[in-house]
């Protein structure tokens, strides 16, 4: 562990991390509430949590992106977290790119700060990162605005987190382990859509018979090109130059979509809009399907053959959608 620079703080990294798209998962930022359903009618946000996007410098939770105002309002009833004198935020981003630092406030006054470091100069980075913020000298309930700064570019990622300081112990949420990196490859500069399309796009077939190539970095795939990476097939969701740290994933499902199987298992129900009993992997779900996982019922948004580790959850919005 190593302790990072603070100001009126201390905070310490567990992991280095940098990314396109992202947000707080843990303690649940308000986004990621809206994407669990756990308030509802919060538009754009429930489908997008990772894309809360504005320019550097706004003080506000949607950072004055107009399509996630809803973030900003107070008089929702967002749950608040209860926490110690310090709280561990989990970020967890998308597709990688280039960090400038990540910054805490509360009620207006930075709190914690943590530069880049080697992140600054690399997009070849680990798929969450967790900062360890001390809150000492705040008490009761307190909006927890994190944003974090991307290097190369205008933009910051803002996710706010609504906490009761001094209502109970600090814990500590699980980390994402990233894929093993790839060495002696180079990084392609050209960033592809992030965010995943709000239904799968009308030209793209999932189709299990057509032809696939192995998947490689640096090189120009279109819409609807399949590949095999790792003994899977996946599809091309957009157009795009690939990049090492962009193979086909759970990570990475705004640009490839994994291919369904020819034969469903039996016992499964594939027509849309059937009633699935529990998730299961390597399983064929068909676009309406729905199941059970968690405790919590989903519904199946694009046709696709279940992984492991692409399980129902706030992770897997571009698969699956929480049933309200």
């Amino acid at each position: 562990m190593v302790v990072v620079s603070a100001v009126a703080a201390c905070v310490f990294a567990t992991a280095t991390a940098a990314a396109a798209h992202g947000y707080v998962a843990s303690p649940p930022s308000r986004q990621a509430l809206c994407a669990q359903r756990v308030v509802p009618d919060c538009g754009r946000v429930i489908y997008e949590p990772q894309s809360v996007e504005a320019p550097k410098g706004a003080r506000s939770c949607s950072g004055g992106a107009s399509d996630f105002a809803t973030l900003d309002d107070n008089s929702r009833n967002w749950p608040a977290k209860s926490v110690g004198t310090s709280v561990t935020f989990n970020w967890v981003f998308t597709i990688r790119h280039r960090t400038g630092n990540w910054e805490y406030f509360i009620d207006g006054k930075l709190i914690a700060k943590m530069d880049a470091g080697d992140a600054a100069n690399s997009a070849q980075t680990n798929t969450s990162v967790t900062h360890t913020v001390n809150l000492t000298g705040y008490s009761g309930r307190k909006t927890v605005l994190a944003i974090w700064n991307i290097g190369d570019t205008a933009m910051a990622f803002y996710s706010c987190v609504d906490v009761v300081i001094g209502g109970g112990g600090n814990e500590s949420p699980p980390v994402t382990n990233d894929p093993p990196p790839q060495q002696g490859q180079q990084q392609n500069e050209t960033s592809p859509p992030a965010s995943p399309p709000a239904s799968p796009p009308a030209n793209v077939e999932n189709d299990p018979n057509k032809p696939a190539t192995e998947w490689a970095p640096d090189k120009a795939y279109r819409a609807g090109d399949v590949v095999t990476y790792k003994g899977q097939k996946y599809q091309c969701r957009q157009g795009h130059t690939s990049q090492t740290s962009w193979a086909p994933s759970t990570y990475t499902l705004a640009l490839w979509l994994p291919v369904k199987q020819n034969t469903p298992q039996e016992g499964t129900a594939t027509q849309p809009g059937g009633q699935q009993g529990a998730w299961a992997p390597d399983t064929p779900y068909a676009v309406g399907a729905e199941v059970t996982h968690g405790g919590k019922r989903y519904t199946c948004r694009q046709a696709h053959t279940s992984l492991s580790g692409w399980e129902p959850s706030i992770y897997t919005l571009a698969l699956w959608l929480p049933v309200s």
